[in-house]
């Protein structure tokens, strides 16, 4: 276990790094594997639907869902060797569905630029799900991979308004900084786009507010 203030990163070995889909989910989602290198996540956004998942280890799905992080050390490594099974079709990896694969852990561990590495060098599609410009350190590794199979790369903008950022996503980057990223991903030829979520009642949910954010995306190149 390691430390950063007031966070402390657990470092735990996987067994299996891509998660399959429920068969109830595939209804709704776009994808049958998800790849999630870390739990927990230090963006603390209020809504996440994630949070309950820390409550499978024991701990709360509040706090220790913010500053409880684990780190999947050897995650990489068991992605390669998923990839290279005889019975993998090469499906389309989400990457970030539950936990942002570029939180703050990630200037640390790098985990998901190793996994997009091993997705690289099998020529396997992907999608990233993000609130972070982080995600630019990347957009080599990205382009790389695109040459091969099919690579988006959505930011997550639920509002432009910056009191409403603040209450409901304090640790993430402003959203400001998140389209600047993305113009930059379009720029480079990424394939990109916006997922305005949620939509949260009384605060994201009226026509101007969401308006603003597509506008917004379509102007920086989604």
């Amino acid at each position: 276990m390691d430390a950063m203030p007031d966070v402390i990163f657990e470092e735990v070995e996987c067994r299996a790094a891509l998660n399959r889909v429920t068969q109830a989910s595939q209804r709704m989602l776009p994808f049958r594997w998800s790849l999630n290198p870390y739990r927990g996540c230090q963006h603390a956004c209020t809504y996440c639907f994630a949070r309950r998942t820390h409550e499978f280890l024991g701990y709360d799905a509040g706090r220790d869902f913010e500053r409880r992080i684990q780190v999947k050390t050897n995650i990489d490594g068991v992605l390669r060797d998923e990839l290279a099974r005889p019975s993998w079709r090469r499906e389309l990896v989400a990457i970030g569905t539950a936990c942002d694969p570029y939180q703050a852990a990630e200037l640390k561990y790098s985990l998901t630029h190793r996994c997009l590495r091993a997705l690289r060098d099998a020529a396997n599609p992907c999608s990233i799900t993000t609130k972070s410009p982080l995600v630019v350190r990347d957009v080599d590794l990205l382009l790389d991979l695109s040459l091969d199979a099919s690579v988006t790369v959505n930011i997550s903008i639920a509002t432009l308004d910056e009191e409403v950022w603040q209450r409901t996503e304090p640790g993430t980057s402003r959203p400001q900084k998140r389209l600047a990223a993305l113009r930059e991903l379009a720029r480079r030829g990424l394939r990109t786009g916006v997922l305005l979520a949620p939509v949260l009642p009384g605060l994201t949910d009226d026509p101007a507010s969401l308006e603003r954010v597509v506008v917004a995306a379509k102007e920086h190149g989604a």
